[in-house]
């Protein structure tokens, strides 16, 4: 009986972490984005680099508009050791020519896994686990959340690496 209510409280405390960070992104998508935008070239791409305080609220992960070859990339995760391993999860969206499909949660999935790959092939797997299991405490509650399939995929890269 006890480790029922040892997961209840649980699941409790990342249910209410996830609403506290879902508020803040609320209040944050109300300020100024500030962008500040370089030009890099990637395996024959010219691709867009801004650097932002947020973008749609959000602060802690990098997104990618591959049609207009841009990659929106938080100030606040460019001086962290996981700056190199998002950089490239983004450009490989761009390089890969990736667009989401709204609706689509396998395709969805099936690009993250791409653009994590190509950023593995590029040396940052240790980097990639260590981001994704911190997000891990938001995406939990969710199982269908490309967040834990591509942790998933990326320990079991890392432990089959291992035995090579």
């Amino acid at each position: 009986m006890k480790n029922i209510n040892k997961f209840r409280l649980a699941v409790a405390a990342i249910g209410a972490v996830t609403l506290l960070v879902k508020a803040r992104e609320h209040v944050i998508a109300k300020t100024p984005v500030n962008e500040e935008v370089t030009t890099i070239q990637v395996d024959g791409h010219t691709i867009q680099l801004v650097l932002v305080d947020h973008f749609n609220g959000v602060d802690y992960t990098a997104y990618a508009d591959s049609r207009n070859k841009r990659i929106y990339f938080p100030r606040k995760l460019w001086n962290t050791r996981f700056k190199d391993a998002l950089l490239h999860h983004e450009i490989g969206h761009v390089v890969l020519n990736h667009v989401a499909f709204e609706g689509d949660k396998l395709g969805l999935i099936k690009i993250e896994l791409e653009a994590d790959q190509y950023s593995v092939q590029q040396g940052n797997i240790n980097e990639l686990i260590a981001y994704r299991s911190i997000l891990l405490l938001l995406t939990i509650l969710d199982p269908s959340n490309y967040n834990n399939i591509n942790l998933g995929y990326l320990v079991g890269t890392k432990i089959r690496s291992l035995f090579k």
